[in-house]
């Protein structure tokens, strides 16, 4: 089955179960750039090489080993994405050139869209749109970060890393990745290694029970002091003054936080998130050629890591590292570190 028009761009859908194909089928059916082909699992493995897309869509409902197989062939084509859906997290994989990032389904859209147009530009414009892919490959990699505060692991959550693997997750940067970011990566890998024969059930266990000691603050003497802005710099300011200090800064660039939030607007998720949105902002302004609107955003990312994310966070890795009991999270608080050090030196 294939629905669109004539198109430039070809996609494949791989059909799982009605609900799912029905609801992206709806939701992609308003590009007309873009031809998909629907197909069921095994007929669509066996049309990948024939077919070429540049697109594929698949429900992360299907099993490891199917999933394992459409990455697989996926990488032997010359330009292909996949975009794993997750109806029941609302978010999704988008695994490209041997990279993964994990975004909100409401972003679906533009990763189906934006991601590899191949236009012709005059020099100008391809300064613009080379300097909105830093910006976008840098809300990828605070995004990876905040959502790995954020949530807490479940069985999905190590399904993914099973079929991705880390390395899959590196963050995105086009320079040499610095020795903590490294070295972060290799104990995340070797975790997966050593326990590759362990129940789902067993490590989202394991890992449950580290992310919820790292970064949740049951009590004193149970993992460090929570990630909270206000528990480091406690003695420069108030609790409270640092919470509306954080806020005006939310409220000047139009972000509102979920009043049903699990977290305080000064956890280190919630701040990590920030900076995705506001290069995701700089990007749509480079994009737009709006100069002074980019230039504005990049001085606010670089003011809210100098006076907020960069004076304590650091400090909160040194010591999470020191308390992890997985290697997995201590390999992922070491990746932070890292990437926390290239944004801004520690002042100590």
């Amino acid at each position: 089955m294939s629905l669109g028009h004539a198109a430039n761009r070809r996609g494949l859908l791989i059909r799982s179960d009605t609900l799912f194909t029905d609801a992206i089928e709806h939701l992609i059916s308003g590009i007309p750039e873009l031809d998909v082909t629907i197909l069921d699992y095994q007929a669509g493995c066996d049309a990948i090489p024939e077919l070429q897309p540049e697109i594929i869509i698949v429900d992360e409902c299907l099993s490891p080993q199917a999933l394992e197989q459409v990455l697989a062939l996926a990488r032997d084509l010359r330009e292909c994405r996949v975009i794993m859906l997750s109806p029941a997290r609302n978010d999704f994989v988008l695994v490209n050139s041997q990279r993964a990032t994990v975004r909100e389904v409401e972003d679906l859209m533009n990763a189906i869209r934006g991601e590899s147009a191949g236009i012709d530009m005059d020099p100008y414009l391809a300064d613009h749109f080379q300097a909105a892919h830093v910006a976008r490959l840098r809300a990828e990699m605070f995004g990876f970060l905040a959502h790995m505060f954020n949530h807490r692991p479940d069985a999905e959550f190590v399904r993914r890393l099973r079929v991705l693997g880390v390395n899959a997750f590196a963050l995105s940067t086009e320079d040499e990745i610095t020795q903590d970011v490294s070295q972060g990566l290799q104990e995340m890998g070797f975790y997966l290694e050593v326990t590759s024969e362990d129940s789902e059930e067993l490590v989202e266990q394991e890992l449950g029970v580290d992310w919820t000691r790292l970064f949740r603050g049951i009590r004193p003497g149970y993992g460090p002091p929570p990630p909270y802005e206000g528990v480091y710099c406690e003695g420069e300011a108030s609790p409270t003054e640092i919470l509306q200090s954080v806020m005006r800064v939310y409220h000047e660039h139009a972000v509102d936080l979920n009043e049903k939030a699990a977290n305080r607007p000064d956890y280190i998720g919630i701040e990590l998130d920030f900076l995705r949105h506001l290069n995701e902002c700089e990007a749509e302004a480079r994009e737009k050629g709006e100069d002074q609107t980019a230039r504005r955003v990049q001085e606010a990312e670089k003011r809210f890591m100098i006076n907020h994310l960069g004076r304590w966070a650091w400090k909160f890795c040194d010591l999470a590292i020191e308390e992890a009991k997985t290697e997995f999270y201590r390999g992922f608080i070491r990746l932070t570190k890292g990437v926390l050090n290239e944004e801004i030196e520690p002042s100590i």
